[in-house]
């Protein structure tokens, strides 16, 4: 009798292990997180709140062609426009002449580049940072990733709550690496007024299959917003890429 009951707690206590481990795998608890070679920098705001900027930099050859690349760009805050912005990619130049050269090359554009944003304005002043988390990671180097930004925030500022939502939808195109094209909006309301929208694709055109924010500030003079976007997108061999989007408008 007694080894009976011995043998059926070993077996509960085996199915509550089991039980465990399938809720931890379920979780991503055990899964490794792979540093991807994409990254954001934000810029900040100018000192007299008419611009906002960022910086994102990667290796988009996937691991098969070195081909870094990297982008400045300085936004209008109220039109939400660029007022500058660079992407380069040295492409196949990298493979024929080296990496060494790749990395000098991009290095030094992106120099000239950050020197471009500091004449209008972009000199580190970050505003009220009310959000901001880290770029995404791979949990395998093919299929899988995880993003750590969300498609709704809410913050408190200035005595009133603020929620900004992002919104996308997709549609099928073979044509393309990702296998879909798609659309988004993003919109920020105070309180429980009504949204105000700062951006909306009226067309399904963007080649990204995931969109998460990753940052979000006020400007100096607390009557503009900063939006980072963190885009994915499918790379060489299935490899999930990230790129990053700005969004700026007025507080309402």
């Amino acid at each position: 009798m007694k080894s009976e009951i011995t043998e059926m707690m070993s077996l509960r206590w085996i199915a509550r292990g089991l039980i465990l481990t399938a809720c931890l795998f379920a979780n991503g608890a055990w899964a490794d997180e792979i540093p991807t070679p994409f990254a954001y920098r934000v810029l900040g705001w100018s000192d007299d709140s008419a611009r906002w900027g960022f910086q994102e930099q990667g290796d988009y050859g996937a691991g098969m062609v070195f081909s870094p690349g990297g982008g400045v760009y300085v936004i209008d805050a109220v039109a939400n426009r660029f007022v500058f912005k660079h992407f380069l990619s040295t492409g196949d130049s990298a493979s024929e002449r080296g990496d060494s050269w790749a990395r000098r090359t991009a290095d030094a554009t992106a120099r000239r580049d950050l020197g471009t944003a500091r004449s209008l304005g972009l000199r580190g002043a970050p505003g009220t940072i009310v959000y901001e988390r880290p770029k995404m990671v791979w949990l395998d180097y093919d299929s899988e990733l995880k993003q750590f930004g969300d498609k709704r925030v809410t913050f408190d500022h200035a005595g009133h709550t603020y929620t900004v939502m992002l919104q996308d939808a997709f549609m099928p195109d073979q044509g393309s690496l990702t296998g879909t094209k798609s659309k988004l909006s993003v919109s920020i309301r105070r309180d429980d007024n009504a949204w105000q929208i700062l951006q909306a694709d009226s067309t399904y055109w963007r080649p990204y299959m995931a969109y998460r924010v990753v940052h979000v500030s006020i400007s100096p003079d607390d009557q503009k917003v900063g939006i980072l976007i963190e885009a994915v997108e499918n790379g060489l061999e299935g490899q999930k890429q990230a790129h990053y989007k700005g969004v700026t408008g007025l507080l309402p």
